[in-house]
């Protein structure tokens, strides 16, 4: 006659993967699609909004050729816009937050 505990030492070791098996499996449920797609004009946008706040100029102007491009292919009066203002803060070595937030309210 099987004891007590020669029960607890067969069972338990079926029963417990089975059950981690059947709790795992519920977990499939609807997928959410996200947009990677970055927004150029958002991007020039905030960027202005924190030249706008008194953000100095830094090491980001390493990306402004590729972001007017970005920004043109979106929409090219923004984008000529925004070289523009580019060139001037790169000629200059400062940013001029006045213009910065007046470029921004039009993005």
């Amino acid at each position: 006659m099987p004891t007590r505990r020669s029960f607890f030492h067969v069972l338990v070791p079926l029963l417990v993967p089975a059950a981690c098996v059947a709790g795992c499996s519920r977990g499939r449920g609807t997928k959410h699609a996200v947009n990677m797609t970055p927004d150029p004009v958002g991007e020039a946008r905030n960027m202005l909004t924190a030249y706008a706040g008194g953000q100095p100029l830094g090491s980001e102007q390493e990306i402004f050729a590729d972001l007017v491009t970005r920004v043109t292919a979106a929409d090219a009066a923004k984008g000529a816009a925004l070289k523009a203002f580019l060139d001037d803060i790169i000629a200059k070595g400062k940013v001029d937050a006045a213009k910065a937030k007046e470029l921004a309210a039009g993005f």
